[in-house]
């Protein structure tokens, strides 16, 4: 699934998988998911407005996931940095390194998919 990476004010970063994923591929019973980072697991509500106006996956390991891997910026017009999630369990996507590959229009592309119990 293509998604992208999201900031939202001053320190909000996440990973934005857009309203037509997040219909195909997240079910409307989930309040988390968990994602592998760096080999330990995180759990990330998703937000009340997930299913309306903002479809990311948001918090703090992430941010500094990106700022450690200096792709927390990407405000000079070249887009963003792909990246891809891996499906590794139910509810839970593995956060693979980034390649540096950049575009999109200022946005993130990443893969996920949905394994079923």
């Amino acid at each position: 699934m293509d998604a992208a990476t999201w900031k939202g004010g001053d320190d909000g970063y996440g990973i934005r998988v857009g309203h037509e994923n997040a219909e195909k591929y997240f079910r409307k019973e989930w309040t988390d998911v968990n994602l592998l980072i760096d080999g330990k697991n995180y759990n990330f509500k998703l937000s009340e407005t997930f299913w309306t106006t903002c479809p990311e996956i948001r918090g703090g390991p992430i941010k500094k996931w990106f700022m450690a891997r200096g792709i927390h910026r990407w405000d000079d017009g070249k887009g963003t940095y792909k990246l891809e999630l891996i499906p590794v369990g139910y509810k839970k996507f593995k956060l693979l390194e980034p390649t540096g590959e950049r575009g999109d229009g200022g946005r993130r592309m990443i893969n996920i998919e949905i394994l079923a119990d």
